[in-house]
């Protein structure tokens, strides 16, 4: 509501000196009360197109009263929740640049103010865990569960992953403490040529049995403790461990302060983890990617090569994900890309020999690899597969996909393991862009590098609102041919593997 003073005219002639006008505005979620973001009870989802973070601009239209009164202005122009000839009307592009620009009797005024909205969620304010589920542990019940004041203060929720079958592997049967040395790339190595084959472990990559077990939030520290457990004989587990933002939101920079588990230790033997930090869609009521506008998305995440294409999906996706694989860009026939050896354990000389020297990859190098899910929808100008260059700003980044049915583009950069997990932190921040995706690391905010870059020159890129995860989780090594470990050979861990979240920050 607004008001307005002053405005005492001089004289007759001179008109007014002056107008004060006062309001008050209030940002909501869907101001448009769009029809499709209904629940399924029908009700209005206001959470399903949160409010924006960003800068926001203002703008006063200013016309005469009685031209006013005589112009016939398009209802959308003024109210936002109705749509001309079909569409809805941005105000800003009316006034600045469409029919309004040209009415010599209006005047717009843009004031160099601008308004910051930032999202801080407070990660010391506990973690929520799903209805139906309890938190079982005693040390953590009071910061996790699903009390209703844990569901009114809490910004994150536990993760919990669905594991596909195509992530199971067949394990050796040992436990170690990887990150103290207890397990090396010669010991990888024998573990390939000796281990028998009936004496492997096949599982899948599991979740916590107890909420809460896994994940802790510190209300003294405002942070978010992560912990792959340990195993134990008997009782083998290789456990992803995750947390999830409570709310989304679409677009905007997404910066995560954290210390997640070293990957290699002192003779560069990985300890089998990804770490992640990743954006995915919601689910929100209505909220579906821009149409494709040629051939069409892939209608689901898991439908292969022969899925259906359907003009507008819900699923989107934007990675960090951070482990030990090749750096370069790779082909088809890819896999090996350094010398294999053959399991044969009749043959003793066979025992000795070991390919852990012949590794493509510097010691305490890890891969930073940069995903965008577009859907192999093949709109974009330059879509196509193999390994294609992007410049930008003077640099190239190289893009890979493995063919036109595949659903991701993915760009790699080398990074010191020491220097990305080894300190008391680390910054990531995925920078989400209507027209781009910039993803940037960095020691603080102040020293940020580019590490990744896509347009829509070369991908889709999501209009969705999506929602912040961050996990340690083990993948299956197929996932990413070349890798000079295969996880069935790393062992179990002894020990927890903890990771902590600092600070998050989306502006």
């Amino acid at each position: 509501m607004g008001t307005t003073n002053g405005g005492v005219p001089p004289d007759a002639t001179n008109g007014w000196e002056g107008i004060t006008v006062e309001d008050r505005f209030r940002i909501r979620g869907d101001p448009r009360d769009e029809p499709e973001h209904l629940d399924s009870l029908g009700r209005q989802a206001r959470w399903s197109r949160n409010p924006r973070v960003g800068e926001y601009r203002f703008m006063l239209v200013v016309i005469p009263e009685d031209h006013f009164n005589k112009t016939s202005l398009p209802v959308a122009v003024s109210d936002i929740s109705a749509r001309e000839n079909g569409r809805f009307v941005d105000p800003f592009w009316y006034w600045l640049f469409g029919p309004g620009a040209k009415d010599p009797q209006v005047q717009v005024l843009l004031p160099d103010e601008r308004l910051r909205v930032r999202a801080l969620p407070d990660l010391g304010a506990g973690v929520h865990i799903g209805k139906g589920a309890s938190a079982n542990s005693a040390a953590f019940s009071s910061q996790c569960g699903n009390s209703a004041e844990i569901g009114r203060r809490s910004a994150f929720e536990q993760f919990i992953h669905y594991v596909d079958p195509s992530t199971r592997f067949e394990n050796i049967p040992l436990i170690a403490d990887v990150l103290a040395n207890e397990y090396t790339p010669a010991d990888h190595d024998r573990y390939r040529c000796l281990c028998p084959a009936d004496q492997m472990l096949r599982l899948r990559p599991m979740t916590t049995a107890t909420p809460c077990a896994t994940v802790r939030s510190d209300p003294e520290r405002h942070s978010i403790e992560l912990r792959n457990p340990a195993s134990t004989y008997g009782s083998w587990r290789k456990e992803n461990v995750g947390i999830r933002s409570r709310h989304g939101l679409a677009y905007g920079k997404y910066r995560v302060k954290c210390k997640l588990t070293r990957l290699l230790n002192e003779s560069d033997m990985w300890v089998g983890l990804t770490n992640a930090i990743w954006l995915i869609y919601d689910g929100a009521p209505g909220c579906l990617r821009r149409p494709c506008e040629k051939g069409g998305y892939l209608s689901s995440y898991y439908g292969g090569e022969q899925d259906q294409r359907v003009p507008r999906v819900a699923y989107s996706e934007i990675d960090f994900e951070i482990l030990k694989t090749p750096l370069y860009c790779p082909e088809k026939n890819f896999p090996p890309g350094f010398p294999q050896q053959l399991p044969l354990p009749e043959e003793r000389n066979a025992w000795t020999y070991s390919t852990s020297d012949a590794r493509t990859d510097r010691a305490g190098m890890i891969t930073v690899a940069c995903t965008n899910w577009d859907m192999a929808c093949p709109a974009p100008e330059r879509f196509g597969t193999g390994c294609q260059p992007l410049e930008k700003d003077g640099h190239i980044f190289v893009n890979h996909r493995w063919s036109e049915n595949y659903r991701a583009l993915t760009q790699k950069t080398e990074a010191s393991d020491k220097e990305l997990f080894g300190g008391d932190h680390y910054w990531f921040e995925i920078d989400w862009r209507p027209e781009g995706i910039t993803w940037r690391i960095g020691p603080d905010l102040d020293h940020m590098r580019v590490v990744g870059y896509m347009d829509r020159s070369i991908t889709e890129i999501s209009n969705v609102q999506m929602r912040l995860i961050v996990t340690q989780e083990y993948h299956n090594t197929r996932w990413w041919p070349g890798t000079p470990y295969c996880q069935g050979l790393i062992p179990f861990p002894s020990k927890d593997l903890v990771g902590e979240v600092l600070e998050v920050i989306i502006e």
